[in-house]
């Protein structure tokens, strides 16, 4: 089972760039062996152990199984992002509906949703969105939210409307 953030002792601890590129990496290319993660961040393996562990403590990274290796020595153990560790929203607003996906950490879609507009008042607009979000997070928490907007002449013409409205 996926351990997911929260606050507390399950929140990302505050991360350097060195840690940041670690999981982009990760995240990129997939599981790596923490000699190849070492050497693409130009880390000794004892820096990397010491940025890693509070991940791996957390759950945000996790050991792969044994590598199979041609050579005699210590086991290669693969670092590898836990997607499921959090996971995230997102709303695009067509000219005519309204598509929500809820995410992984690695961007692959759980699931997706859609509705027409309801309309182009904002009340309406935001009533749908704020349905659709927690419809898609059921109750349990997401990192982030992210809404776009389609371009299209009807949709700058709700831009326009929504922006007057709250000026």
């Amino acid at each position: 089972m996926a351990v997911m953030p929260s606050s507390g002792s399950g929140s990302l601890p505050e991360t350097s760039e060195s840690t940041r590129q670690a999981i982009t990496l990760l995240l990129r290319h997939g599981p790596m062996a923490r000699s190849e993660l070492a050497r693409r961040l130009s880390l000794s393996k004892g820096a990397l152990t010491k940025m890693t562990k509070p991940l791996l403590e957390i759950g945000l990274l996790t050991e792969g199984s044994t590598a199979e290796r041609g050579s005699v020595g210590r086991p290669v153990l693969p670092l590898s992002v836990n997607a499921g560790w959090s996971r995230f929203v997102g709303v695009k607003l067509t000219d005519e509906r309204s598509h929500g996906v809820l995410t992984h950490l690695s961007g692959s879609v759980i699931r997706g949703i859609e509705a027409p507009l309801p309309g182009r008042e904002r009340a309406d607009v935001l009533a749908l969105i704020i349905a659709q979000v927690n419809d898609l997070v059921g109750g349990a928490p997401a990192a982030g939210m992210g809404v776009s907007l389609a371009r299209g002449a009807a949709m700058v013409a709700m831009v326009d409307h929504l922006a007057r409205r709250t000026q």
